[in-house]
């Protein structure tokens, strides 16, 4: 055997090996791509809802408590809410866009803010002691504790509590989410 050189079959196998390797480390690569586009597109839309659940929240900041037959007005319907807030209207409303929905909202300084909502066509929803209504005020009173923007699969896009009023005796408890009454 002549030690200076290859056969043509040594040469062909280390070619196919260096293919085979060079094809997978392609596979991966692509993997690699598709996950990070993946992660991604999560990360943008983890902020969208954000965006959108820190805007509700500072639109209600420090605002109600809103009682349905108190002085205050509050409105609200499943695509738009407002509030008298110091001498103007604020307020948000929601418009659906082919596929996802924006959120509008004018705040104290009437700046407008326009935020997208990515899951499909959203709703306002109003929480009170009754549980979740599309509309308020509510028939028969009550003290209005939450709004929630819903998205298309009905799941929380965004949430903001509001201040409550409760009787200065109140005991709050934590499980119930109102206060208990003590007997003595």
């Amino acid at each position: 055997m002549n030690d200076e050189g290859y056969t043509l079959v040594e040469a062909l196998a280390a070619l196919t090996i260096l293919g085979m390797a060079l094809g997978g480390l392609g596979l991966v690569a692509s993997l690699i791509g598709k996950q990070q586009l993946a992660a991604n597109r999560a990360n943008k839309a983890m902020m969208n809802a954000h965006a959108v659940d820190q805007g509700l929240e500072r639109l209600l900041a420090g605002e109600g408590p809103f009682i349905t037959d108190g002085t205050q007005h509050f409105a609200g319907s499943a695509t738009k809410l407002e509030f008298q807030c110091g001498d103007n209207i604020c307020g948000a409303s929601l418009s659906a866009t082919a596929s996802d929905s924006v959120m509008q909202v004018r705040g104290r300084r009437q700046t407008t803010a326009q935020l997208a909502i990515r899951n499909g066509p959203a709703r306002f929803a109003y929480v009170d002691a009754l549980g979740e209504t599309d509309a308020w005020p509510r028939e028969g009173g009550g003290l209005l504790r939450a709004v929630i923007v819903r998205g298309k699969r009905s799941a929380p896009e965004a949430l903001a509590r509001l201040r409550v009023q409760e009787p200065r005796d109140c005991q709050f408890d934590g499980v119930i989410g109102a206060c208990r009454t003590v007997t003595p």
